[in-house]
């Protein structure tokens, strides 16, 4: 009985290649790659065209002295150097609503814009030693209390806010 079930499995595969192989003659299914052309998100590597006057000589020789002569090459992190020539590129034009977040930081602020908002409910920034309101959010204890766009916050709970950054008003 065993040999008759092993011998039934048997033409039963060859009955379903057979029939596989004439459905796909019959229907002329096409399984050539030759014509494959993937989609390749490519990054231009040329400058832009309103850039070509720029001499990039300084910084690779920077980048180059670096890497040939600094004293800790444990903190030689390539990545993290083009996200900070990056980012004080960015800094340089010294708006101070204007920034650069390397990818990973990237989105970690995308997924804390996700999520739940605390506090006064205002989108804050600094400008000079000032930390100022850029906008309170609808409905939030800031736009209650009736801040505006521009405000300064001088005080908190009483405590002068003169040399704190943002990340010392958040905590």
């Amino acid at each position: 009985m065993n040999r008759k079930v092993k011998l039934l499995q048997i033409i039963i595969v060859i009955a379903i290649a057979f029939l596989g192989g004439y459905f796909f003659g019959i229907t002329k299914v096409n399984l050539d790659w030759h014509n494959y052309k993937p989609i390749l998100n490519t990054v231009n590597k040329e400058p832009p065209s309103g850039l070509i006057n720029i001499d990039f000589n300084p910084f690779w020789t920077v980048w180059q002295k670096l890497e040939e002569g600094y004293y800790d090459k444990s903190k030689l992190d390539q990545q993290k150097m083009l996200n900070g020539a990056i980012s004080g590129m960015v800094g340089a034009l010294g708006d101070p609503f204007t920034m650069y977040l390397p990818p990973v930081a990237n989105t970690d602020f995308k997924q804390n814009l996700a999520g739940q908002f605390s506090g006064i409910g205002a989108e804050l920034s600094t400008k000079g030693s000032d930390i100022i309101v850029i906008a309170p959010l609808d409905g939030s204890p800031a736009e209650k209390a009736g801040m505006k766009s521009g405000d300064i916050i001088i005080k908190v709970n009483g405590q002068s806010t003169a040399g704190w950054d943002l990340e010392k008003l958040l905590l």
